[in-house]
């Protein structure tokens, strides 16, 4: 058995979880992990990572099935029943439409990551113009808290955009791997039609 799309994963993940302890030892990490909205993209990606590493398992394993019997294969019967009854345009359509649905979700959370992390920015940026009091400039204390409340905006507004974007670009990376491997798949399944 060839588990080359399950081990990939496993090795990206490795290698990722490795620098990420080591900046955590450093103390590059919990300066973003300071607010609620990067917590939510940490937990988003969570969810997301277990639902991709579900997807690249089971894509694996039929990819294995596929390549080690590939004219008893449970997939590649159900797809010749299925040109049988609505022929081979529709089959193939169906085909890819089931394989495609693998990876709809890891995209759409890749989405959400972003996106979460612009409403980190937006907010941080809101933040800082709300605590803009220019009538408490003229004293020392003043101009320190003003300089503490625009410092809290913009480290808002940055972490949690570095949070969405690194956190896309990971999952991006593992869905990008799903879609290669339902390709192989798709194409295994094909093979000889």
């Amino acid at each position: 058995m060839n588990w080359a799309l399950w081990t990939r994963f496993l090795a990206w993940n490795i290698l990722f979880f490795a620098g990420f302890g080591y900046a955590f030892q450093e103390g590059w990490i919990m300066p973003f992990l300071d607010n609620l909205i990067s917590w939510g993209i940490v937990a988003l990606y969570g969810v997301g990572l277990v639902i991709c590493g579900n997807q690249i398992f089971r894509t694996s394993k039929a990819l294995n099935q596929a390549k080690a019997h590939p004219l008893d294969n449970p997939m590649r019967q159900r797809f010749q029943l299925s040109v049988q009854r609505v022929g081979i345009e529709r089959a193939m359509r169906a085909l890819e439409l089931r394989l495609g649905a693998r990876k709809g979700v890891i995209g759409f959370i890749c989405e959400l990551l972003v996106i979460l992390g612009l409403v980190g920015t937006a907010l941080g940026f809101w933040l800082t113009f709300q605590s803009l009091d220019l009538t408490i400039i003229d004293t020392s204390e003043g101009l320190k808290a003003l300089a503490g409340a625009i410092d809290t905006g913009f480290r808002l507004a940055m972490t949690t955009t570095v949070a969405g974007i690194v956190a896309a670009m990971a999952l991006g990376t593992f869905d990008q791997m799903l879609g290669t491997g339902t390709a192989k798949l798709e194409a295994a399944i094909l093979d000889d039609q």
